[in-house]
């Protein structure tokens, strides 16, 4: 597990990039303003850093036996600094793959084991990695994707508030046929996170059939946990 204080490491290290990005802006977006959401775009961080980043359809490569092929969704070659992300996942997985190489380069995962490294396809920060370079590069692509001071402000247009007060309201909109299950979650529970990460509507606002998940490209897990992670729903049931 990752320790709290190498959580805040990572998480400046993703605000980091981010910001150097912001202000180059000019260099990644001639002529226009860029809409914050573009500026997540592992493309973008990956040009920043050096890299060439590439989408493909599939990375069916000689990597070792033909199962690890097939099940190959992103390689790092830190030597040519090239960056190989598989399309036939899905966008979640494309997405939160390429945003977990880019944390190699950043937190300079670049030993003798990385130079040249495969990874599985990657949902998102529900998967629990056993290597420890594996977790940060997880938590990494997290933070980069879902900057925190971001994440609020959109929350606070689609919910009314953020961090969101979490009361006896709140669950009936947000579950209306089941409310209890979320008054009543288990302590540690995700069961509320994932509700609002899902949320299409709320309070009678329509979100144009996308949710905070969609909005930023993220497994519905990812954003749960990030939202956990951020404190950005507090409790105002009384037990």
């Amino acid at each position: 597990m990752l320790t709290e204080a190498r959580k805040r490491q990572i998480e400046n290290e993703a605000i980091r990039l981010r910001t150097e990005i912001w202000e180059e802006q000019s260099k990644y977006w001639p002529g226009r303003y860029p809409h914050p959401f573009e500026v997540l775009e592992p493309q973008i961080a990956a040009n920043h850093l050096g890299y060439e980043l590439h989408f493909v359809p599939d990375l069916s490569l000689p990597l070792g036996d033909a199962r690890a092929a097939e099940e190959t969704a992103g390689v790092l070659d830190q030597n040519s600094k090239r960056i190989l992300v598989a399309d036939c996942f899905g966008r979640q997985v494309r997405t939160f793959t390429a945003a977990h190489e880019l944390g190699h380069v950043v937190l300079k995962h670049d030993d003798k084991n990385h130079l040249l490294h495969r990874d599985m396809p990657i949902a998102g920060l529900e998967q629990q990695a056993a290597d420890p370079i594996e977790r940060e590069a997880n938590f990494f692509a997290g933070c980069y994707l879902i900057p925190p001071k971001f994440l609020g402000k959109v929350m606070a247009s689609m919910f009314g508030a953020a961090p969101f007060r979490f009361d006896y309201a709140a669950a009936n909109w947000l579950k209306p046929n089941d409310p209890g299950s979320l008054l009543y979650a288990p302590d540690g529970s995700l069961i509320r996170y994932r509700a609002i990460a899902a949320a299409r509507s709320y309070a009678g606002r329509q979100f144009g059939g996308r949710n905070l998940a969609d909005l930023f490209k993220v497994s519905i897990i990812t954003m749960a946990i990030r939202l956990r992670e951020l404190d950005l729903v507090q409790d105002a049931v009384e037990s």
